[in-house]
């Protein structure tokens, strides 16, 4: 005779819990990375830190330079783009509960100097 009652709690249960994730507390980090042309750069490592827990996580962008965070916590993020021979680049952004962000970031060419300088040559 228990069985209703029991299958009724467990019901219960299951609402519950179903109603407790259906709550969305978290957002989607996305965006393109490119080179200073326009071409998308692939393989870069992307970095979303969380400012104040300092929790991180890392992604890796697509043949089409796209990268994608889903499922983060809500606050402020420090955004990092890295790849050999690009110097990094960096942004903040300010993540709401249930938004998707667009984040696209440029990487500048590493070590490329502003101005050429000819050596200096030995004076006879």
């Amino acid at each position: 005779m228990n069985h209703p009652r029991g299958s009724l709690f467990l019901l219960a249960v299951v609402c519950v819990v179903g109603a407790a994730q259906a709550q969305v507390v978290t957002s989607n980090l996305q965006g393109v990375v490119t080179d200073p042309t326009g071409a998308v750069v692939a393989n870069a490592v992307i970095t979303a830190t969380n400012v104040e827990t300092a929790v991180h996580r890392t992604a890796t962008t697509n043949g089409e330079g796209f990268y994608r965070f889903n499922l983060l916590p809500r606050g402020s993020y420090e955004v990092k783009a890295q790849k050999s021979s690009f110097a990094t680049a960096t942004l903040k952004v300010n993540l709401t509960v249930g938004d998707t962000i667009t984040a696209n970031l440029v990487l500048k060419v590493a070590g490329r100097p502003s101005k050429w300088q000819s050596p200096a040559w030995p004076r006879r």
